[in-house]
């Protein structure tokens, strides 16, 4: 069984800036559009499943998941790893406004 592991802010801006990491952004397509992290992946929560094969066979990164305020990114993990999604999964603690809280760059 895969685990699910979280991650903080500053470790995730690291990960990005090395490309060790690719990020989804679990959010409804509105919200995305009004500020995401740069680099990031748009699969709703409520598609997940169904769109997951965008990133199915991405090897040697880390996927992270993010959200608002994490609710939502620990569901859609949860959810892959009922579906045997073959990879670890990272949510991303305090989501997106943890990351604008810290002082990173969204892009509009």
């Amino acid at each position: 069984m895969n685990t699910i592991y979280t991650v903080d802010v500053i470790t995730l801006n690291s990960w990005l800036e090395s490309t060790e990491a690719i990020i989804l952004d679990v959010r409804e397509p509105y919200e995305y559009q009004e500020g995401h992290i740069n680099g990031a992946i748009n699969i709703p929560l409520s598609a997940i499943l169904v769109e997951i094969d965008q990133i199915k066979d991405i090897q040697g990164k880390k996927i992270v998941l993010q959200c608002k305020i994490g609710g939502r990114s620990m569901r859609a993990c949860q959810l892959l790893q009922a579906e045997g999604f073959a990879h670890d999964v990272w949510n991303l603690e305090g989501g997106i406004n943890a990351w604008k809280e810290a002082g990173y760059d969204i892009k509009l």
